[in-house]
């Protein structure tokens, strides 16, 4: 009996074993299965749902198109006649999209103290795909999105109850990140004068929602009006710059040279710098004084060159025209990754724009202002290796953290490079000037042919006879008496007379072999103005080593392509006023001589 109720017993145990064991063979991976296609169902229906939202079309969609222009410059060409380039992007404002409002709460966590490393590769992660033909690109003007809500409106909805300052100032520098470009929109140019004068151009936006365009005229353009041309117009008027080819201009970064961003520190404070910080803290203490003393004293023109992209240029403008001269600003397209995006630094973003610029005017000498913390030094050695004659000073603000490995040595750093570029540079020039202005000797006057009267020839044959007669008397030794024609000792000689035979050579002094030096080690050294490798202090400078190179490469090229410019690096800009100042008036002098 025992046992068949055992028999029984493990015949229902065994059979609960299976069941488990199938349950955990099939039904588990079959249910996680359908877990994970419901999950990944739903995330792209939320998807397309906000697709849907952004590409739905509306009666009203063409009106929420925005245009804006960016500032360029008029100039007059080589037949005397007038080149106008515009440029500018067309856009539509953001919408309060699931993406937009975990943009803003990352960015929200990225601006506070507590923020790791992982806040940083979310946002990299969510802005990885914001690239031309993604998300952040409507289609077509027909397709354009309704913006209903617009970015204001959809930080003020992320961000309710914490209305703080920091936030407003957030919401208003993301804003030009979180628009969609709008690609293929008609765009209609016209350049008009005070005298009803008119040129129109056609052009459309590219992939990037950007259009650009050159013209020439026979008239002075005073004011350019861009217009779209769709079914609800958006128009934009604004007023010519008209540059002359002649006189002095001065092409500036922007980034760490007229405005604090920090660039070689870390992602979260440049972010912060760039979308938190307010303008009294991006303030370079006396580079503004720099600008407009040139501005004002001199009528320099300026002309901006940044690696910042064009989604900040709202905020950029409205900083330089409070403190510092206007001029054409030339920013970089946005490259879809928002902390790499600030923090490029290739000097072949910005040599285009700056060739661009040189070549627009030929007759115009330039000032080139950058700094430490970018590539600004290869961009403006290249510049003038292309426009020899044309660039006159060169001058590279030092950033903290930028010329040494120990920050304490910022500044000894910059003394050893300008030392280096007193001997190596600007030694050179002068001598190469003193060599062009040595004059050649005179030629030899030649001999006139003097008519003698017979009593000027009598006269010097007498005195040939006096002076042979003198030389055939000596001295008797004895009598201290003259004989003519005798050959008796020479007189003693007495004092005050001079004597004639020089005195004796002093004594050679020995020739010893070259000195060597003995090291700790017992290593013979030979001494050397460089440090060796086998007498290298503990600490090795890699930064300053490097920009030792740098410099040494950018004299080089210099010198052998014959540029005669100031060439500085700085850290306090009063100090470039003065240099600067004498440089354009040495200029000036030279081209009026």
């Amino acid at each position: 009996m025992w046992a068949n109720g055992d028999a029984a017993g493990g015949g229902r145990r065994q059979r609960l074993m299976n069941m488990v064991r199938v349950t955990k063979d099939t039904y588990l991976p079959a249910m996680q299965n359908s877990l994970t296609q419901a999950k990944s169902s739903l995330r792209n229906y939320y998807y397309s749902l906000e697709e849907g939202e952004e590409r739905a079309p509306t009666s009203a969609e063409e009106r929420e198109l925005q245009l804006i222009c960016y500032p360029t410059y008029t100039r007059v060409g080589s037949d005397r006649q007038y080149v106008t380039q515009v440029r500018g992007m067309v856009y539509v404002q953001g919408q309060a999209t699931r993406r937009n409002r975990l943009i803003l709460s990352i960015c929200r966590q990225l601006a506070r103290p507590t923020a790791t490393a992982e806040t940083e590769r979310e946002l990299e992660s969510v802005l990885g795909d914001d690239a031309a033909g993604s998300r952040g690109t409507v289609r077509s003007a027909s397709t354009a999105a309704s913006s209903a809500s617009s970015v204001s409106t959809v930080l003020s909805a992320a961000t309710a109850g914490s209305q703080t300052s920091q936030d407003e100032v957030l919401r208003d520098r993301l804003a030009g990140f979180l628009n969609k470009a709008v690609p293929g929109v008609a765009v209609i140019v016209d350049l008009l004068d005070a005298a009803g004068r008119q040129e129109t151009l056609f052009t459309a936006t590219d992939n990037y929602g950007q259009f650009r365009v050159h013209t020439t005229t026979g008239f002075q353009p005073t004011v350019i009006r861009a217009t779209l041309d769709t079914a609800a117009p958006v128009s934009t008027m604004y007023d010519t710059n008209l540059i002359e080819d002649a006189g002095i201009g001065l092409i500036s970064d922007i980034d760490d040279t007229i405005k604090h961003t920090g660039v070689v520190g870390d992602k979260r404070s440049i972010f912060c710098n760039v979308f938190v910080s307010g303008f009294n803290t991006w303030l370079i203490p006396g580079m503004s004084l720099w600008y407009n003393t040139l501005k004002d004293s001199r009528g320099v023109d300026f002309f901006y060159v940044s690696n910042s992209p064009f989604q900040i240029y709202p905020t950029l403008r409205q900083y330089i025209s409070n403190e510092y001269p206007i001029g054409p600003m030339f920013l970089k397209q946005y490259s879809g990754n928002l902390l790499s995006s600030l923090m490029s630094s290739t000097a072949a973003i910005k040599l285009p724009s700056i060739t661009q610029i040189c070549a627009d005017f030929p007759n115009k000498k330039f000032i080139l202002v950058g700094d430490s913390g970018e590539e600004d030094l290869e961009a403006y050695i290249a510049t003038a290796r292309n426009f020899p004659n044309q660039i006159i000073g060169i001058y590279i603000r030092c950033c903290k953290s930028s010329m040494s490995d120990d920050p304490a040595k910022d500044w000894d750093v910059m003394d050893d490079l300008n030392s280096l570029i007193a001997t190596k540079y600007f030694a050179r020039l002068q001598q190469r000037s003193a060599e062009q202005k040595q004059k050649k000797p005179a030629p030899p006057v030649p001999a006139k042919n003097v008519q003698l009267s017979e009593e000027m020839k009598e006269d010097i044959l007498r005195s040939k006879q006096i002076d042979s007669a003198t030389d055939s008397v000596t001295y008797n030794s004895t009598s201290g008496q003259s004989t003519t024609g005798g050959t008796g000792p020479c007189p003693p000689h007495h004092a005050g007379t001079p004597k004639s035979e020089p005195p004796p050579l002093p004594p050679r002094a020995p020739v010893y072999p070259a000195r060597t030096s003995l090291s700790d080690d017992g290593i013979f050294t030979m001494p050397s103005t460089q440090n060796d490798y086998g007498i290298y202090s503990a600490f090795f400078d890699r930064k300053a080593d490097e920009w030792k190179e740098r410099v040494t490469r950018a004299i080089g090229i210099l010198l052998e392509n014959g540029v005669e410019a100031r060439f500085m690096f700085f850290r306090d800009p009063e100090v470039c006023i003065e240099d600067s100042m004498t440089k354009i008036n040495f200029t000036a002098k030279r081209k009026s001589a």
